[in-house]
């Protein structure tokens, strides 16, 4: 997953993100940061944000969309998680919820539902 040079967050989880001088941020404060820290003092960060960063989506260069497991709360590439009556899943939490002996259903597109399998 590509992400944010200065706080590692995963990119694919913003609507708009951040690229300059060579790398990529997932917001202006990160960028920011990045200036204070290694090129410029705090007094021409600012400043220099404005004129050195261009605002993108994720799409349009290229990254994939990043989505959380409403059960783990880790991220994963959007297509990973499944659609369930508890919310969007990755196959680990849908197996250890099924292994408790609790049903999870599985609803497609078409709003067909499906139980344990």
């Amino acid at each position: 997953m590509d992400e944010c040079i200065v706080c590692h967050e995963p990119l694919g989880k913003f609507e708009k993100i951040y690229a300059g001088l060579g790398h990529l941020f997932c917001s202006k404060t990160c960028a920011a940061k990045h200036l204070v820290e290694t090129v410029e003092p705090q007094t021409l960060a600012e400043y220099a944000v404005t004129g050195c960063v261009e605002e993108v989506t994720p799409d349009e260069i290229g990254i994939d969309k990043v989505v959380v497991c409403d059960w783990c709360g880790l991220d994963f590439d959007d297509g990973q998680l499944t659609k369930t009556d508890l919310g969007m899943l990755c196959d680990r939490c849908i197996a250890a919820i099924r292994s408790r002996g609790e049903e999870v259903i599985i609803i497609d597109d078409g709003g067909y539902n499906y139980g344990n399998e």
